[in-house]
């Protein structure tokens, strides 16, 4: 499982692995990530913006990508913004509903603290 505190990540700069998150141990050995769905809730840097300048997401979307996983985002605001700075990729999918991008996942990773994320069923 990926755990990591949503602050830390959050405020970890843009090119930077926040330390709470250990890609190689956490989903399998030699940190492959292929075949695995990680579920990406929140691309701006913070609540309330369509921000994603300074966001961790850019970051960590990029690695669980060069780790072959598929990857499924959300985020109320930004996901244009995101899209648009982050380009295109094959194994990155963006959703209108949070639950669309946690359905089947393999992991789920909190990157920004909004509201609606804060009570999932």
């Amino acid at each position: 499982m990926l755990r990591g505190r949503a602050s830390d990540v959050r405020n970890a700069k843009p090119d930077e692995q926040p330390p709470q998150i250990d890609l190689s141990r956490s989903m399998n050995r030699g940190g492959k990530m292929n075949g695995k769905r990680i579920a990406v809730w929140g691309l701006a840097f913070k609540p309330g913006t369509d921000d994603v300048r300074e966001t961790a997401a850019l970051t960590m979307v990029d690695k669980f990508l060069k780790a072959g996983a598929e990857v499924v985002a959300h985020d109320p605001e930004a996901i244009e913004t995101f899209a648009s700075l982050f380009g295109e990729h094959p194994q990155l999918k963006y959703v209108k509903e949070a639950y669309d991008a946690a359905k089947d996942a393999d992991a789920l990773v909190l990157l920004t603290e909004w509201s609606e994320y804060r009570q999932p069923n």
